[in-house]
């Protein structure tokens, strides 16, 4: 399942960004740092970072929107399906 809202990651707020999320742990999260080889609306792309072994969910965090100006606050979207790493 893809999501209909755009994704690009864009604002001011330190948050946004590409994220890695343990599901076994969610407290454990990696930001996926360095440029984006493409940064749309409608895809994103990049390297993984190093990721230890078990599921994880990808998610992005932005302040893009379809309109003309930035959202005020992040928002997080989550992406299905779940990478599992052995």
């Amino acid at each position: 399942m893809y999501p209909s809202l755009p994704i690009k990651v864009a604002g001011e707020s330190a948050a946004c960004g590409v994220y890695f999320v343990n599901m076994d742990m969610p407290a454990q999260r990696m930001k996926a740092y360095g440029n984006l080889a493409e940064n749309s609306a409608s895809k994103v792309i990049g390297i993984l970072p190093e990721l230890a072994a078990g599921r994880w969910q990808v998610e992005v965090v932005t302040q893009y929107s379809s309109g003309s100006f930035k959202l005020k606050e992040p928002r997080t979207i989550p992406f299905a399906p779940v990478l599992t790493v052995a």
